[in-house]
């Protein structure tokens, strides 16, 4: 695979809408979730939540990318982005 930059026409793309459509609609369907579910729980499980899905996302770009990345490293640079104490962290119920 290669990478978006080494591709003749970049940067210049062309997509199809309808190609996307489903794919945009399963996105949009699945932040709404994860924003309404943010409306019911405390400020400090939010941060734990936003936490997790960033580390998460990180792990699987770099999976994408052919890195290895630690989750636990993952998670301590989510933390000190977003200004989360380690302690609530270590606090969350799994």
């Amino acid at each position: 695979m290669s990478w978006n930059w080494q591709h003749a026409t970049y940067p210049n793309f062309t997509y199809e809408v309808e190609n996307l459509a489903d794919y945009e609609k399963d996105f949009l369907h699945k932040a709404g979730i994860i924003h309404g579910s943010l409306k019911h729980i405390s400020t400090e499980d939010q941060d734990i939540l936003k936490v997790d899905l960033i580390s998460d996302e990180a792990y699987k770009t770099s999976e994408i990318e052919g890195e290895i990345l630690r989750v636990f490293t993952l998670l301590k640079m989510a933390m000190a982005v977003l200004g989360v104490p380690y302690w609530k962290r270590l606090c969350l119920k799994v």
